[in-house]
């Protein structure tokens, strides 16, 4: 999420590479957006993995800078839909609400063939418990058309507020949910575990501890042998 990663860019540590493989949307600015997906080489499962890139030229602009990354997940003989998003939080009029809603007719358009496997994660910055907020419609639009469950809700067994996600700068306490797992209901069970950890601080030059970013982890497990 928002790796501020353009095109042509290196990553600072170039063992990254050894241990990874990436799939980018690249962003058209080092100051926002970027998303990527990582696939850890060492996992034992690695082989059997094959993932296949969806993101085309032809989406929106909305989409294709920096703002959601699309592949789908094929392990054996499950495939999912993976979908990255990092949904627009500036105070442009309506600009939240026309990214939902190129998402959403991408998301029509892509799972056509397989609306039973889709996870949709990210920071959406969309505040779903707060109605003045202009995006949450068609956010719960999409919820609603593709039958879409919140993974922290139904699984966590906590509240909404628990899972707040986003720091406020002073404090480092959790505010406010904008970061979400939403699933199709086949992968309700499959679907074991979902949980909320704090990221480990870095050291500055200086000696000072300071945060990586401005958000929790949001972290989900996902048993694909329990896939039917």
């Amino acid at each position: 999420q928002e790796t501020h990663l353009m095109d042509g860019g290196k990553f600072e540590d170039p063992k990254w590479l050894d241990m990874f493989d990436f799939y980018h949307r690249f962003t058209d600015s080092s100051s926002k957006k970027g998303v990527s997906i990582l696939v850890r080489k060492a996992s034992p499962e690695y082989e059997n993995i094959i993932i296949n890139e969806i993101d085309s030229d032809s989406e929106p602009d909305s989409l294709k800078q920096g703002s959601k990354k699309h592949v789908t997940v094929t392990f054996k003989d499950k495939s999912f839909h993976l979908i990255n998003v990092y949904g627009p939080h500036s105070g442009i009029p309506d600009e939240k609400k026309k990214f939902l809603m190129d998402l959403f007719e991408d998301i029509e358009n892509e799972c056509k063939g397989n609306l039973d496997n889709i996870i949709l994660a990210g920071d959406l910055n969309c505040h779903r418990d707060d109605q003045k907020d202009k995006g949450d419609k068609v956010l719960e639009q999409i919820i609603e058309n593709f039958s879409l469950m919140d993974a922290w809700m139904t699984r966590s067994g906590k509240t909404s507020e628990e899972g707040n996600t986003y720091i406020r700068e002073i404090s480092g306490d959790p505010v406010t949910r904008i970061d979400y797992v939403f699933f199709t209901e086949k992968l309700k069970f499959p679907l074991f575990n979902i949980s909320i950890k704090r990221p480990p601080n870095r050291t500055d030059c200086d000696g000072k501890n300071i945060r990586y970013c401005d958000h929790l982890g949001l972290y989900f497990e996902l048993n694909t042998y329990k896939v039917k």
